[in-house]
């Protein structure tokens, strides 16, 4: 095959335009950081960045979650805490009643009672983020537990409320208002008042009997929920640690070099100011040849 004049040129505009392509690419990359732009410049490259970026974005979801849980947990042991300060606060006044057996001292120490048992009420209804705490999942709507004088009543649910703080894990984060029930944290205040205004000394043993019981069983619930906020707080630092490694593999996969990105453009322009001055040399050549 003759090769002529015009294929001569022709292959050396060709040659100048993938330079000038390339060193358009290479500014792009020192412009961004990025050398992957597009899946066509390193299909490989661009699948695993995607997939860690995907990774990276999934684990922080599950740190928002994480977060979220951690708040709501600390709300509800913080009202753990003060409910078991006022059940102290009860046993108290069963043991001072229990030494006491004036009529007149224990109906004022029922009246006190009275009060704690409201203010127990009122924590039991306590909301985080206009949410009650301890109404199962019916988080809105009319308060979870009432009191008439004479009984607490709980109209939420058992139901628990779960957040995905890792890849198959799922944590319950409340602590419905039944359990709380279950713990006799009312029944037996309210069996402690009555027992008070009717003066029975064996009913207040009883009672007194009851409520330290309920201590127990609280206490043994705010470890367990301190036990879980534990691992909240490990399954961060796992999530965070995996991050840092992620991003780093991403930084590799995608970053650009810059020191390497400004020999590859040297070399590019090199090769396209080249091609220049032989295709300028040529087409002097040529107009030569023609006006001869």
């Amino acid at each position: 095959m003759r090769v002529t004049d015009s294929i001569i040129t022709r292959n050396l505009m060709d040659a100048m335009s993938r330079s000038r392509d390339n060193m358009a690419t290479i500014q792009q990359e020192m412009a961004t950081g990025k050398r992957i732009s597009k899946p066509s410049v390193d299909p490989q490259g661009y699948l695993k960045s995607r997939r860690f970026t995907e990774t990276i974005e999934q684990n922080t979801q599950f740190i928002s979650n994480i977060e979220n849980a951690r708040a709501w947990m600390e709300n509800s042991l913080q009202i753990l805490t003060t409910l078991e300060d006022k059940v102290t606060s009860v046993r108290e006044i069963g043991i001072q009643s229990a030494d006491m057996a004036n009529a007149n001292v224990r109906d004022a120490l029922a009246n006190r009672l009275e009060g704690i048992i409201s203010d127990t009420v009122s924590l039991a209804n306590e909301k985080y983020m206009d949410k009650y705490i301890f109404g199962g999942s019916l988080t809105k709507g009319d308060d979870p537990f009432t009191y008439d004088g004479t009984a607490v009543t709980y109209a939420g649910n058992s139901d628990k409320i779960t957040r995905r703080i890792a890849e198959n894990q799922n944590m319950e984060i409340n602590l419905p208002g039944q359990d709380l029930a279950d713990t006799g944290l009312f029944d037996n205040m309210i069996a402690l008042r009555d027992a008070l205004i009717a003066n029975d000394g064996d009913a207040i043993q009883t009672a007194l009997g009851d409520i330290e019981d309920t201590e127990k069983q609280l206490l043994n619930i705010s470890s367990a929920q301190g036990s879980l906020m534990g691992q909240l707080d490990l399954t961060e630092q796992r999530l965070n640690t995996a991050n840092i490694n992620l991003q780093s593999n991403l930084s590799q996969t995608e970053d650009t070099d810059l020191m390497e990105a400004i020999v590859r453009y040297n070399r590019e322009e090199l090769a396209y100011k080249a091609a220049l001055e032989t295709t300028s040399g040529t087409l002097r050549l040529n107009l030569l040849d023609y006006l001869r």
